[in-house]
């Protein structure tokens, strides 16, 4: 990139520049015709557009070279890359990939007073709500928290594992786990109950046990804390252990969880018949009709067959009556330059088709022999219209059309046209446009 070099061209302070008044507009060729003059482009607009191009060369820290044509696209790219520290920016496809939908996504933080990151469909023209995006945060780092780094299901134990980082990570119950657990420390309780008194006696505040290994802490003590203290605001025991404490589950958590589960499982065996019934029903009511509830002025639809013989579809409406029958339709496109149209086959109670072919062409000859792009079955039903010879310009002929006897046949026709001109004269045509329309049966 340079500015002019070459004779009449003056210093930057000398420049033209665009004038304070005027009225803004675009350039024209101009039009002798219509009394338009030709615009004249000044310098100035000239020195604009060039100063807007340098700009650019400049701003990416580029020194103008006459020599380099492509520094306007280096600069450009440079300057993007910057703002990516450096890098060239890779722009990143939202949607359009394997298994996806190109619809639009809105990802933001949540504005309910939960927290976390929410994310959002385009279902046509509105956004749904499609809940939370998994992730881990720390609360409190001061006091400890830490966010975790990865949270899985490992296939090969079975259980979810989650870390917070490359050496500290562990996996998390289940809810059966916690219910075989809560299960056992109740028949626990039971078989103690009677030695529990003289325990609490032996032990006072102190809670004995050496770890086993090197991860484990040593017990301190269990507290009966009040509700204040616990999670759910209810009294239950507390273990204090070398360097923290947990709440305990008890009888009374284990009982209710029962009476849940057993609340559960009766509503769902209620459900369950429920449904069964509601699914019989449906099942008779269907059988092989298509049910639907007509709105106001409309007749359900009661089924939709096809015949097996002619494969037409037959619209069964809901009042008895059949509403409607559709034969097979198939259409397709004739590209055979010099030669284009299209062609429709309709399918005929018989299982035969009737195949209609429209064909037009804008260089046959008088007589041209013209294939028929699909073949039929026996000799078709046609009919051709021309226009005027494309012969000389500017004189009138008149053209007819027609075709040799015998010629036609199941895959084509010889044509013969003539023409007869403003001067009287009577000759076949060298050049015409032309169209045919076949009709005939098809087996296939």
């Amino acid at each position: 990139m340079e500015l002019i070099i070459g004779s009449g061209t003056v210093v930057a302070a000398s420049r033209d520049t665009m004038p304070a008044t005027g009225t803004p507009g675009w350039a024209t060729d101009g039009d002798p015709a219509s009394s338009i003059p030709a615009t004249d482009f000044p310098a100035s607009h000239y020195n604009m557009t060039v100063a807007e191009m340098v700009q650019v060369i400049l701003d990416a820290g580029l020194t103008l070279d006459r020599t380099n044509w492509g520094q306007l696209s280096a600069a450009i790219q440079k300057l993007i890359a910057n703002a990516f520290g450096g890098s060239t920016f890779t722009p990143v496809q939202q949607g359009g990939g394997p298994n996806q939908t190109a619809d639009k996504i809105c990802i933001g933080a949540d504005s309910t007073g939960i927290g976390g990151i929410r994310y959002a469909l385009m279902n046509g023209t509105a956004l749904t709500d499609q809940g939370y995006i998994l992730r881990s945060y720390a609360p409190n780092p001061a006091v400890g928290d830490t966010a975790f780094t990865n949270i899985y299901y490992a296939g090969g134990v079975g259980h979810v594992w989650a870390a917070i980082s490359d050496t500290i990570y562990g996996s998390l119950a289940w809810l059966t786990d916690v219910t075989t657990v809560q299960t056992n420390l109740t028949t626990a309780l039971a078989a103690q109950a009677d030695t529990n008194a003289d325990v609490q006696t032996r032990m006072g505040t102190l809670v004995s046990g050496a770890p086993q290994v090197s991860t484990d802490a040593q017990g301190i003590k269990i507290v009966y804390a009040a509700g204040s203290t616990s999670p759910d605001g209810a009294a239950r025991p507390q273990f204090y252990y070398n360097g923290g404490n947990v709440f305990l589950a008890t009888t009374v958590d284990t009982a209710t969880l029962t009476s849940n589960i057993s609340a559960v499982s009766s509503s769902l065996t209620s459900e369950i018949a429920t449904r069964s019934d509601q699914v019989s029903d449906l099942n008779t009511q269907v059988g092989n009709r298509i049910v639907g509830l007509a709105g106001s002025g409309y007749i359900s639809v009661d089924s939709l067959v096809v015949d097996q013989t002619s494969q037409n579809l037959a619209l069964n409406l809901g009042n008895g009556v059949v509403a409607q029958e559709y034969a097979q339709v198939q259409t397709g496109f004739i590209d055979e330059d010099p030669v284009f149209g299209w062609w429709e086959k309709t399918r005929l109670p018989n299982g035969q088709w009737l195949l209609k072919q429209y064909i037009t062409c804008a260089s046959w000859a008088g007589n041209a022999a013209v294939n028929f792009p699909i073949a039929y079955a026996s000799p078709p039903q046609i009919n051709i219209t021309t226009s005027d010879d494309n012969g000389n310009p500017g004189t009138h002929k008149s053209t007819y059309p027609n075709y040799v006897r015998e010629s036609l046949t199941a895959v084509g026709v010889t044509l013969d046209i003539w023409l007869r001109d403003t001067n009287g004269n009577f000759e076949q045509s060298t050049m015409f446009d032309g169209n045919i329309t076949a009709a005939g049966v098809v087996n296939s």
